[in-house]
């Protein structure tokens, strides 16, 4: 996986996933919500497994952006 690349017009993140399947080697871009469900379906899938939590999704650019546009005009 790369670097987080946020896209500053539709105000989201992507994630690119690299890897190698039976088919061959693929690249997809993914958002964190992908993973979240991802976790998700393999906690109900496999109860008894220890799956790992993924990180906290982080807001900064976005609380940022939001606090600029919130701030009264002087």
């Amino acid at each position: 996986m790369t670097e987080p690349q946020t896209d500053p017009v539709k105000g989201f993140t992507t994630y690119l996933v690299s890897g190698t399947d039976a088919i061959g080697t693929f690249e997809i871009k993914r958002r964190y919500n992908d993973f979240f469900y991802l976790r998700e379906a393999l906690v109900k899938k496999w109860p008894a497994i220890y799956i790992p939590p993924i990180p906290e999704k982080l807001l900064k650019v976005y609380i940022n952006a939001s606090r600029e546009a919130k701030m009264p005009k002087i």
